[in-house]
């Protein structure tokens, strides 16, 4: 089952693993906000120094739906403002700290390793508007 968090601000799901552009495994998330239509994102995790404990590392987000996560075109992925990406930027910060939301997700449901609570957005994860 996925979970997901609501702000006045929009909405955002943590996904399952899902099948991206290219028929590999993701790990993937979804936002909508009231202006734009649901778009999806993907994270990967980031090992601690002890191999088992582990951060999150926003890699890439704007795709239109979830089969299109990860194809590399810029025209697969949207356009935000400023405004619109810092409420994204948000709203993915808010579902990654939500114990509810991670509950029944792997790498969280793993008895092995411990989310630190590290949140880190790679350079480009999102396009900004001309």
């Amino acid at each position: 089952m996925d979970r997901g968090v609501t702000l006045a601000i929009g909405s955002a799901v943590l996904r399952s693993t899902v099948r991206g552009w290219d028929e590999n495994p993701v790990m993937a998330f979804s936002v909508h906000l009231p202006s734009q239509p649901e778009s999806w994102g993907i994270w990967r995790i980031d090992a601690a120094a002890n191999r088992n404990d582990f951060n999150v590392v926003i890699v890439a987000f704007g795709w239109f739906n979830e089969y299109a996560v990860g194809n590399p075109k810029p025209t697969t992925r949207l356009r935000l403002s400023a405004s619109e990406a810092a409420d994204v930027r948000t709203l993915i910060t808010a579902l990654f700290r939500d114990a509810g939301a991670r509950k029944t997700v792997f790498p969280f449901t793993s008895s092995k390793g411990t989310f630190l609570g590290g949140i880190e957005f790679q350079s480009s994860w999102i396009l900004a508007k001309p």
